[in-house]
């Protein structure tokens, strides 16, 4: 078990107990194609109709979360346009809704429960 492992193992876990997300609307390693590479989101939920909904970015434990992973987020987001961004190394977790009124990604203190998601 690698240390972003760990972090990605337990955030799943958060997703599917806490969050109540469906264990069949989550990918792991997700791959996408983008300017001829292939990139791979760690957690990838979808919505009711299999429409990407959340990515979530995990880096191991002490490593910081920065403007350069939300980059490496937005890079994803440019394929896949979800409605929630998400970065976490367990201590710190830095979420993100899309706001349509103003056309930009807004910070939020958590994800809602699925339910409220989708």
């Amino acid at each position: 078990l690698t240390p972003e492992e760990k972090v990605r193992q337990v955030f799943i876990r958060f997703l599917i107990y806490q969050l109540k997300v469906p264990k069949s609307r989550i990918r792991v390693e997700y791959q996408l194609s983008w300017n001829n590479l292939i990139r791979r989101c760690d957690i990838l939920v979808f919505n009711q109709e299999v429409d990407p909904l959340v990515i979530v970015e995990c880096k191991k434990e002490q490593q910081e979360i920065n403007t350069e992973t939300m980059d490496q987020i937005s890079r994803y987001n440019l394929k896949l346009k979800v409605k929630y961004l998400v970065a976490t190394n367990l201590d710190k977790t830095w979420t993100f809704e899309f706001d349509q009124s103003c056309n930009r990604y807004k910070p939020i203190s958590s994800l809602p429960l699925y339910t409220d998601m989708i």
